[in-house]
């Protein structure tokens, strides 16, 4: 079985409102045939996080399905791991005990400049997040009585921005070489404002 089905049946394996989408009136391994449209008809009226997570299935799958990155917001801690670890099958990323392939990205170089610059353009905008979710806490921490409601939100906002952003640091300190060089050569252009 090849990464395209791996990645999509472990993503249907591991996501519990996925896994009862797993017949052949959907999907035939062996046939190699993946009925998307249907799968997306069956989907309608599901929240946007389990959407997402049969977006990026398909995605991973055939590059043809697009998915929105930014939409991995409306995850829980758990299906972001689990996007994360499909990434690693898909991608050929070794990180942990995980990782399906030897060390090495394996793909094209447009694919590593498309992987990491969809990586380089979300891990920007999470690291910003953070960084303005954590200054609006200093901010009413310094303003107010000590256990406000809207201390206690901001509080919980920082916390929620802090743990995206450590995720995201452990998928990165994953990354193989090849991709990791373009990651950080595209990120630094961003934070300079060149891209």
């Amino acid at each position: 079985m090849d990464k395209y089905w791996r990645v999509l049946l472990f993503i249907f394996q591991n996501t519990p409102r996925l896994q009862p989408l797993l017949t052949t009136q959907y999907m035939d391994p062996k046939r190699g045939v993946v009925h998307s449209t249907k799968l997306r008809v069956a989907s309608k009226g599901w929240s946007q996080s389990e959407k997402f997570m049969m977006n990026l299935a398909l995605h991973l799958y055939n590059e043809s399905n697009k998915v929105n990155l930014s939409d991995m917001d409306y995850l829980d801690y758990e299906h972001k791991r689990i996007a994360f670890e499909a990434l690693q099958i898909r991608f050929g990323i070794q990180g942990g005990e995980t990782a399906k392939e030897p060390f090495g990205s394996g793909m094209s170089e447009q694919d590593v400049q498309q992987f990491a610059t969809a990586l380089a353009e979300r891990y920007l905008q999470v690291t910003r997040d953070y960084s303005e979710s954590s200054i609006k806490y200093v901010r009413d921490c310094q303003a107010g009585p000590p256990h406000t409601n809207e201390l206690q939100k901001s509080f919980l906002e920082q916390e929620i921005k802090y743990e995206k952003a450590h995720l995201f640091n452990e998928v990165i300190a994953t990354l193989p070489d090849d991709i990791l060089v373009v990651f950080q050569k595209i990120y630094e252009q961003l934070t300079n404002g060149m891209v």
